[in-house]
């Protein structure tokens, strides 16, 4: 148990300085400290996108064992490796979306919690999109994320509209 306090202490430490080092910048160019947490989802977003690049073309090996995990990756596009292709860029934008939605709840309550959380907490806003991003492997690619790309389509048109 006091081995999980330790660990549980050195992550938080080690979230504390990578938020200090990337705000040091800011700072020192005159940002406010209330635009911080605007920078900082900038930074967990292009994080994301670059992860899923690597995923993409060096860790493609991975998802060839996804027979055996049971991942939902169509076998008319090449089965386990079609989840390391452009499949795993629309589950990453799945996975955000989902995010945003989650973080807009939160954010509406309008409470102590809900300012902590959005401002910082971002150890555990990687952890949650982790989660998502790898429970979206098991869902199929037909009905739900075929769907979601035709949704996402739209919606951003609308977006770079508006």
């Amino acid at each position: 148990m006091c081995i999980g306090f330790c660990v549980g202490s050195a992550l938080c430490c080690a979230g504390a300085a990578c938020c200090k080092c990337l705000c040091l910048p800011a700072k020192a160019a005159g940002v406010a400290a209330k635009n911080y947490a605007k920078i900082g989802y900038v930074v967990f977003s292009v994080s994301w996108i670059i992860l899923t690049v690597v995923l993409m073309y060096l860790f493609n090996w991975i998802f060839g064992w996804s027979d055996w995990f049971g991942f939902e990756c169509p076998e008319t596009t090449g089965g386990g490796s079609a989840c390391a292709g452009a499949s795993a860029l629309i589950r990453t934008s799945w996975s955000l979306a989902i995010f945003h939605i989650i973080m807009l709840i939160i954010v509406s309550l309008r409470n102590d919690f809900a300012a902590s959380f959005h401002d910082g907490c971002w150890g555990a806003k990687f952890l949650i999109v982790t989660g998502i991003w790898i429970a979206s492997l098991w869902i199929p690619n037909d009905p739900v994320m075929n769907g979601y790309l035709q949704f996402a389509r739209i919606v951003s048109i609308f977006f770079l509209m508006y």
